[in-house]
C-alpha cells in the first residue's frame, strides 16, 4: 500500500470513529429515498430434506407408538416447488402443504381417517430441533397435538 493511501485510510478511520459512520455517507447516499437503499437480505428458509421421517403424537397426557411419515418435495405444473407431510400409518393420519421457514415449518392440511369420515381442517408450526428433525403442535377442532419428526 503506498503511503498517500495508507494515510488517507488512516484520517477515515480515525474521523468514523470521532463522528460515526453514518456522518461519512455521501451527500447522494443521504439523499436518496428509503425505498432506493439497499435492504438487509431476508433470512432464508432452512431446506427439509425429504424422505422417510419416525414421527410420534400426543394428546394431553396420552402418547401414542411411534408411526411412519414422509416428507414429499415435487414440481407443480407451474414449476414451482411443493412439500408435502403426510403420516403414512395408523387409523388417524395427517396430510398437507410444507412451508419452510428460517427456524422450521409450517403446516396447514388436514386430519382424516383413511376408513372412517373424521376429516378436519389442521395446521401448526414445527421449529427444527436437530438435523432432520422437527417438533411441532396442530391444532384443530380436537385438543391440540404434540408431534415429534425425526430421520
Amino acid at each position: 500500500m503506498s503511503s498517500p493511501n495508507w494515510a488517507r485510510c488512516l484520517a477515515v478511520s480515525a474521523l468514523a470513529a470521532l463522528v460515526g459512520p453514518a456522518a461519512l455517507a455521501t451527500a447522494a447516499e443521504r439523499a436518496a429515498p428509503a425505498q432506493d437503499r439497499a435492504a438487509p437480505p431476508a433470512a432464508a428458509a432452512a431446506p427439509i430434506a425429504p424422505g422417510t421421517y419416525k414421527c410420534s403424537f400426543a394428546q394431553g397426557n396420552v402418547r401414542y407408538a411411534n408411526f411412519r411419515c414422509a416428507i414429499h418435495q415435487d414440481n407443480t405444473a407451474k414449476g414451482e416447488t411443493r412439500i408435502r407431510l403426510e403420516k403414512l400409518s395408523g387409523s388417524q393420519r395427517i396430510r398437507g402443504q410444507v412451508q419452510p421457514t428460517e427456524t422450521g415449518f409450517q403446516f396447514s392440511g388436514e386430519y382424516f381417517c383413511p376408513h372412517g369420515a373424521c376429516d378436519q381442517k389442521v395446521s401448526g408450526t414445527f421449529v427444527r430441533t436437530g438435523r432432520n428433525a422437527y417438533e411441532g403442535t396442530l391444532d384443530s377442532a380436537h385438543e391440540p397435538t404434540k408431534v415429534k419428526l425425526w430421520k
